[in-house]
């Protein structure tokens, strides 16, 4: 960050939600409560990618940090994007936060990072308590890794919480649409950790269909929407392949109301008697992410000491202006920045796969018109992320609205972008 200590105060990069097939079926609601004392972790046979965990934040620093972020939630803004031409607003609000690893990393590169298509200057510091609950994470995460079978591509090293997207869903109408997260920071296979706080709130997933069957996913298992219930110091950790064969959502409550949550600690971690408890019907949900070392947007030194590239840079050229502003005073500043930040994607749907098996005059299982098969089923994750590939993509169409980009399109090469180290089997 310079001298200055500018914060940027525009949206992020919101993951592009679209919606899922209707089928009219309830979805599959998974146990989410721990029964025996010496049970740590929920794992589900439906769900491989998925694990619930009893929360490494002790109770009193869980309230505290809830009460911190509440206050932090009054300047946090929504998402705005355009969707097949037409501006939309996410029915939540968000705001983002580093460590300090993280910012002088980048500060020692000098170069920024690209949300929305906007160039933007680093996130704020985690306040206190959040920093406090990501030291405590980052440990209980690479034990929980390293119980684990890894997956090509994942990064092989040290897994940190060093960036944390926390979203503020107030009330029972406050959601946020199907989506799977953007690759852009993250790397392939990602660890995504999700912390709960305050209010329950049902979390949902469903299995994107396999390019070669409409009813089946890429394990072989029938379609069907999973579901469960995130409650006040949950933590949810979403594995390697997640973002590449699922989708997920927070729904509006159907009921159209809410638990209250009354902390039984106050902001300084002392406990509160029950009469004297304040209500609250908000969840604060923090999802801790790894800003890959090899994905961050400036070039750098590739594994064995080669040339490492920075995020891709598309044709467009659009200039943006970029808000920005100065904590020390009111005044906001508009910085002229060119809009060429490129998106890297899952090629969840396989038609990537299938338009270079159609380059190359292939007519293979990539090629072929979807049935009504179903997939053939697959003994692992490993074998179900097999061929997966990811592409760099101009994200002109999701900012202006009209613009249909440049046409940017380049399918992600470890080696000659010095990508890694990565993991190459589980």
């Amino acid at each position: 960050m310079d001298s200055a200590g500018f914060m940027a105060r525009l949206t992020a990069n919101q993951e592009k939600t679209t919606p899922m097939r209707k089928t009219g079926e309830k979805p599959i609601h998974l146990k989410s409560i721990f029964t025996d004392e010496k049970e740590t972790t929920l794992t589900y046979a439906q769900l491989p990618t998925l694990t619930l965990h009893r929360s490494p934040i002790p109770a009193p620093l869980a309230s505290a940090l809830f009460q911190e972020l509440m206050s932090e939630a009054e300047s946090y803004e929504r998402h705005e994007w355009f969707l097949a031409g037409r501006k939309v607003q996410s029915p939540h609000t968000s705001g983002y936060y580093h460590d300090g690893q993280l910012e002088a990393e980048d500060s020692a590169a000098g170069e920024g990072y690209w949300y929305a298509g906007k160039q933007v200057n680093p996130a704020p510091r985690y306040p206190p308590l959040l920093g406090q609950a990501a030291a405590l994470i980052t440990p209980y995460v690479n034990n929980v890794l390293a119980r684990r079978s890894r997956l090509a591509g994942e990064y092989a090293g040290e897994w940190r919480a060093n960036f944390a997207a926390v979203n503020h869903y107030h009330g029972a109408a406050s959601s946020v649409g199907w989506h799977a997260d953007q690759s852009t920071y993250l790397g392939p296979c990602a660890t995504i950790v999700s912390l709960s706080l305050g209010t329950p709130r049902e979390f949902r997933l469903r299995p994107v269909p396999h390019h070669s069957s409409p009813t089946t996913d890429a394990l072989g298992n029938s379609l069907r929407t999973y579901a469960v219930t995130l409650g006040h110091n949950s933590l949810c950790i979403m594995h390697a392949g997640t973002q590449e064969l699922y989708k997920h959502t927070v729904p509006p409550t159907p009921t159209g109301s809410v638990d209250i949550f009354k902390p039984p600690y106050d902001s300084a971690q002392r406990w509160v008697p029950p009469e004297a408890r304040k209500g609250y019907t908000s969840r604060i949900n923090i999802t801790f992410r790894f800003y890959r070392p090899d994905f961050r947007p400036y070039p750098g030194l590739a594994p064995g000491g080669g040339k490492r590239q920075g995020t891709p840079v598309c044709r467009c050229g659009i200039p943006w202006y970029v808000v920005v502003v100065v904590p020390s005073s009111s005044r906001v500043q508009p910085h002229l920045t060119p809009f060429v930040g490129s998106v890297l994607r899952a090629d969840q749907k396989g038609k990537a796969r299938a338009a270079a098996a159609a380059a190359a005059g292939g007519n293979g299982p990539t090629t072929t018109a979807p049935t009504d098969e179903p997939s053939p089923r697959v003994k692992d994750l490993a074998q179900a992320l097999s061929g997966m590939i990811y592409f760099w993509q101009c994200q002109s169409s999701s900012v202006t609205g009209t613009d249909k980009g440049c046409g940017f399109f380049r399918v992600l090469d470890f080696v000659e972008e010095g990508r890694g180290p990565c993991f190459t089997s589980g």
